[in-house]
């Protein structure tokens, strides 16, 4: 087995951003990893490159270091590498070895591939490392890239994809299935040159790794991490050249973003700089419906087109009066309104009974309000995180 040990200054790695910024969602004592492999299946193929990346510890402090110290903490690369199948044994124990040190193991989709084909290697090998993966909490980079792929611009969720898109540079182009062929020439012909590929592609891999720590500022703008600076209705101009109004908010980022994005579902839209977003929606304005809860407590007047609750409606002829049901027991309202998929804002309205989009009326007292407007800001972001388009029944 052969072991390489290489230290980097981080900033020197990832040089775009202040990664002390996310310093709160980041686990302390954490080690990276990533496993190269001969094969998909670990019944019939080996491991033969374990990589791991871990800060040095005199610098990542939650508590004690300051943040220009995080940024310059030192990312120490060991990777330990089999010059024959034989070696894989040896593998796994320098990795359980290491990760004892550490509370958290982060990946990328190693709860996917990386730590099943673990434990069914172990398994085939007659060998219990188990220790790496039960006491040990697990970050998988790939799971959090995915709660994102509705709101970024990403054609898939490869690793090297999402590294790109925050910028992030890497010298190595080779996928691990191109790795294959040339490990293989390696246990037939060892070479320097072959060695330097495979353990280029790793490096990379764990230096990309360690920069994807920065998608949690994404998190952090979800979890409502800004501030709302405007709040005031625009007019824009129609696909029909009519006029319309929309809603636009302005908020100031506490965390800032890696790359900038914009994205929309059709009824909410977004668009980004690196420390701020904007949100618009366009507004309706006209009449919807507010539904009781208790229609047997209300008859239907079909000539008003509202519902009356029975101790008032008891007057009116029977002739113009009927038992209401869910559907015709509602009152309404004309104003300007805005949309929501929950009720975020009370008291919620409706085009048609059991719309799925519910409106709530704009007043000054929403516009005046930034916490108001924050929590209709952080309803939209969580909408435009599910990528679901809008159903409603406006005409």
């Amino acid at each position: 087995m052969k072991k390489l040990k290489t230290k980097e200054i981080f900033s020197n790695i990832s040089p775009n951003y202040d990664y002390a910024a996310i310093l709160s969602y980041i686990p302390k004592h954490v080690l990276f990893f990533d496993i190269e492999t001969t094969g998909f299946s670990s019944s019939s193929s080996f491991v033969y490159c374990i990589g791991t990346a871990y800060f040095s510890d005199s610098n990542f402090s939650h508590s004690n270091s300051s943040h220009s110290n995080f940024n310059d903490s030192n990312l120490i690369i060991e990777q330990f590498f089999a010059q024959s199948a034989e070696d894989e044994p040896a593998l796994f124990a320098a990795f359980a070895n290491l990760a004892k040190r550490f509370d958290t193991l982060i990946s990328y989709h190693g709860t996917g591939f990386d730590l099943p084909f673990f434990k069914g290697r172990q398994k085939r090998l007659g060998v219990d490392f188990s220790e790496i993966y039960t006491t040990k909490k697990e970050i998988d980079l790939y799971q959090l890239a995915r709660t994102l792929r509705h709101l970024l611009p990403l054609s898939n969720l490869k690793q090297q994809t999402i590294e790109q898109f925050i910028g992030c540079k890497r010298t190595d182009s080779s996928t691990g299935g191109d790795l294959i062929p040339i490990y293989q020439q390696y246990l037939k012909h060892p070479d320097d040159a072959l060695l330097s590929l495979i353990i280029q592609h790793n490096y990379d891999d764990l230096a990309g790794m360690a920069s994807l720590l920065s998608l949690y500022a994404y998190h952090a703008l979800l979890d409502g991490q800004f501030t709302v600076t405007g709040c005031s209705l625009k007019t824009y101009q129609q696909l029909d050249n009519s006029p319309g109004k929309e809603l636009m908010m302005s908020c100031q980022l506490d965390i800032p973003l890696p790359a900038a994005f914009s994205c929309n579902n059709g009824l909410f839209y977004l668009n980004s700089t690196r420390t701020a977003v904007s949100l618009r929606v366009p507004v309706y304005e006209g009449t919807l419906k507010y539904f009781y809860s208790n229609p047997k407590d209300y008859y239907y007047l079909p000539n008003e087109d509202t519902a009356l609750h029975k101790s008032v409606a008891a007057y009116v002829e029977k002739a113009h009066r009927k038992q209401a049901t869910a559907a015709t027991c509602y009152t309404k309202k004309t104003g300007i309104f805005l949309p929501q998929y929950e009720e975020v804002q009370m008291p919620a309205l409706f085009a048609h009974y059991k719309d799925c989009v519910s409106y709530f009326e704009l007043t000054d007292d929403f516009l005046n309000s930034p916490d108001v407007c924050k929590q209709y800001c952080i309803h939209m972001l969580h909408q435009l995180q599910t990528g679901k388009e809008p159903i409603s029944h406006l005409s």
